[in-house]
């Protein structure tokens, strides 16, 4: 999986780039958050503005540092938002480095992303233990404007999710 982090640590080293030397940041293609599916699986939900993402990363934390845990490609995806359950893939998605067995006492970093392009969909992260505190009727994403490692968990409605990823577009 060493590519995957050198992909993204080239795409972060870019933004840092164009940051320092651009007054604009990389676009932002919209919002990851994670909730809860019907049968109670983990599920990571994606809203965009312009441009669907096509795959999803997972980080693993460990002292300080993100390894890589999987990645996934899937299906072009239509509408607005989309819902990929991380424990079933859904037909047309598929597992191409790693696995997905993601444990409860670890903590884990879960993007969108968009082959080819630059664009930022804001990840989540599940901290550990966190899949018990999810349910069927919200997204939970992260507000950093704490201190707290990871920031802190915010409920969202799915509209207001939606909402929220626009708002970043």
């Amino acid at each position: 999986m060493g590519h995957a982090v050198r992909r993204w640590a080239a795409i972060l080293g870019t933004q840092a780039v164009l940051a320092a030397c651009v007054p604009t940041t990389p676009a932002s293609g919209g919002q990851t958050g994670l909730t809860l599916n019907a049968e109670g699986r983990l599920t990571m939900a994606v809203a965009w503005c312009d441009q669907a993402p096509d795959g999803v990363i997972v980080y693993r934390r460990s002292g300080g540092e993100l390894l890589d845990q999987a990645e996934l490609k899937g299906p072009a995806l239509s509408g607005k938002i989309a819902f990929v359950d991380l424990e079933e893939l859904p037909e047309g998605w598929s597992l191409t480095e790693g696995d997905l067995n993601l444990r409860a006492e670890e903590s884990y970093e879960i993007a969108a992303f968009k082959s080819g392009r630059q664009l930022v969909y804001f990840s989540v992260n599940l901290k550990e233990g966190h899949k018990s505190r999810l349910d069927r009727d919200h997204i939970v994403v992260q507000r950093h404007d704490t201190t707290e490692e990871g920031g802190h968990d915010v409920e969202l409605s799915e509209a207001a999710f939606m909402a929220q990823a626009v708002k970043s577009c």
